[in-house]
């Protein structure tokens, strides 16, 4: 588990590094909800539990952060 928490804290960070580098791409509030996916993802890390409700957690959590860089692929690509 702590491997998928890992990588899915990596696709936020690359989300957030591509969202600095082409401006205009993500509004602050979809920042926002990244860095909060982010810090969601530290405390799943940190509490290590390997039970059903902390994987789903994280699960959810890479959906909403894929579909966020989806669209920030989509924004620049217009």
């Amino acid at each position: 588990m702590g491997t998928q928490i890992n990588r899915f804290k990596s696709i936020c960070i690359a989300i957030l590094n591509y969202a600095n580098q082409k401006k205009g791409v993500l509004d602050e509030k979809s920042k926002a909800e990244v860095k909060a996916i982010l810090a969601r993802l530290d405390e799943l890390g940190a509490e290590r539990h390997d039970t059903r409700e902390s994987k789903t957690a994280a699960k959810l959590l890479l959906v909403k952060a894929v579909e966020l860089l989806k669209q920030a692929i989509l924004r620049s690509r217009r």
